[in-house]
């Protein structure tokens, strides 16, 4: 705990709740200045902490590190309005760093068991026809594609990045023509790039058989059945 300054944080978040203003109904308004720069000042120490709870008790398992982080920190940011030190848990009083840490842990649980069930309950469809369909609204080709090198490339193996992002590079390039055959033939228009990278031959069967792999950690981890690695 030696990373996160218990004693002063709390004393600025108590400070923090004197700076807020509350309307009529009870709801927070807009903090003022001194409120703003006070809570970026005290969530410098909380990014500690939550950084802290997600590596010890691997909340990265389910989503991406950066997506539990930024769900940790809103959490706690949220919660400083309502901590109160002079709460008694057991025969202690409630601490910061145990407040937060319960909120973080809590916050981000919730979120992947959400996520996980949202993964069990949808439909299994295989992604080159379900991209098919979905392409059809061009405008949003670009936008969806991004979408998706952010939520696979975290459960990819390294060595199966180049060829991923050569099949994004094709589904923003041709909407209208998304199966295996199609995507395999552009993926061997650009064997010599491929080449360079595994320092070694390449051929059809090679990538064919690459897709095929990719396409089963995707479906595997729609289905809840692998977890991505934690950005290092």
């Amino acid at each position: 705990m030696n990373y996160f300054d218990n004693s002063k944080t709390t004393l600025q978040v108590i400070e923090y709740q004197k700076l807020l203003t509350w309307d009529k109904n009870g709801n927070l308004e807009k903090l003022s200045p001194a409120a703003k720069q006070l809570s970026e000042t005290i969530m410098i120490e909380v990014h500690k902490l939550v950084r802290a709870v997600i590596n010890t008790h691997h909340l990265f398992k389910y989503e991406g590190y950066e997506i539990v982080e930024s769900i940790g920190l809103d959490a706690c940011f949220k919660s400083l309005e309502r901590f109160n030190p002079s709460n008694m848990k057991g025969n202690k009083k409630t601490d910061l760093f145990s407040y937060l840490s319960l909120v973080t842990k809590m916050s981000i649980m919730y979120f992947n068991g959400n996520e996980y069930r949202k993964r069990l309950e949808s439909p299994t469809v295989p992604l080159e026809v379900l991209e098919f369909h979905i392409h059809h609204d061009e405008e949003k080709t670009f936008e969806l594609v991004e979408s998706l090198r952010k939520r696979y490339i975290p459960i990819l193996k390294p060595y199966l990045h180049p060829i991923f992002n050569a099949i994004c590079d094709y589904w923003e390039v041709d909407s209208s023509h998304c199966e295996k055959r199609h995507i395999i033939r552009y993926l061997v228009q650009r064997k010599d790039e491929f080449e360079t990278y595994f320092h070694e031959p390449v051929h059809q069967k090679l990538l064919a058989n690459q897709y095929s792999l990719i396409m089963k950690r995707i479906r595997d981890y729609e289905n809840g059945k692998i977890m991505p690695k934690r950005k290092r």
